[in-house]
């Protein structure tokens, strides 16, 4: 056997040593997503859902919510113009729970607000306690609460808004992880979730017409029930030691890979790209 043959033998067969690592590595990355399919399918289809469906509900109320459907649907873009661009960031600092409970928190904390000015369970003129002008309407009175309201309402829907286009943001970057689904079954997965969320989502225009404070008690319904369901993924601590263990299965493999190359041609020189660059304590 001449040395070219010899050299093409050696190439294939560390391509084939490389794919076996390679595979070991997609392996222990979807082992955990594999046996939590179709648990960690109904979590994200939930919480797809109230995005989407707080979002879109959230639209249709710009008309009816106090200011003006121009105001509204202003802040509307802006929430999603920043949620968007710091969305990535923030799930990469805060990882899978805490992202999603900050997010669902803050749309939580102004829906009920918002409710509790819609049965008007808190006078719209509180706000002329931390200084803000008040009306020349008498107090109390229908003209003096609709004043108060235009001020306060869009940016308490901003915030609303705000939170479920964060959601909306890492419940799809959650999505795309290898722990959350296997590769071969993730686009099967977001299919599902997207299904989900845009068919719950048709009942959003009609939720919309119904008499106040109805619309808001919906919001708080769907957002009460994704928040329960964020309680249930791991920990910001559990995740990295996942993360960890995930690290060691790919140096493992990249250490037998080498073993293996080097034990059927010791004299090679193997300067391939290591499959793990980090290092695990």
């Amino acid at each position: 056997m001449g040395a070219d043959e010899r050299h093409s033998c050696s190439a294939d067969e560390a391509d084939q040593l490389q794919a076996i690592a390679d595979q070991q590595v997609a392996n222990e990355a979807s082992s955990i997503a594999e046996a939590q399919y179709w648990t960690n399918v109904a979590k994200m289809s939930v919480l797809w859902t109230a995005a989407t469906f707080g979002t879109y509900l959230l639209s249709y109320l710009n008309k009816y919510l106090p200011g003006t459907i121009f105001l509204n649907t202003y802040f509307d873009g802006i929430a999603g113009l920043i949620a968007y661009s710091v969305g990535k960031d923030l799930y990469a600092y805060f990882k899978l729970k805490v992202s999603f409970i900050s997010s669902l928190t803050l749309a939580f904390v102004f829906t009920v607000f918002l409710y509790l000015l819609r049965i008007e369970a808190i006078p719209p003129n509180w706000i002329t306690y931390l200084g803000s002008p008040a009306s020349d309407f008498e107090p109390g009175s229908p003209d003096d609460n609709e004043f108060h309201l235009q001020k306060q309402v869009p940016w308490i829907a901003f915030f609303i808004k705000l939170g479920y286009h964060l959601t909306l943001c890492f419940a799809t970057l959650a999505s795309c992880e290898a722990s959350m689904f296997p590769l071969l079954k993730r686009a099967t997965a977001i299919g599902i979730c997207n299904f989900v969320s845009r068919l719950v989502a048709i009942f959003a225009p009609l939720a919309a017409e119904l008499e106040k404070p109805l619309p808001t008690l919906c919001l708080l319904v769907v957002n009460m029930t994704a928040l329960l369901i964020s309680l249930t993924f791991p920990s910001r601590q559990a995740e990295l030691l996942r993360q960890q263990q995930i690290l060691r299965g790919a140096a493992q493999a990249q250490d037998d890979f080498d073993a293996e190359f080097h034990r059927h041609h010791p004299d090679a020189k193997h300067d391939r790209t290591p499959l793990l660059n980090e290092k695990v304590e």
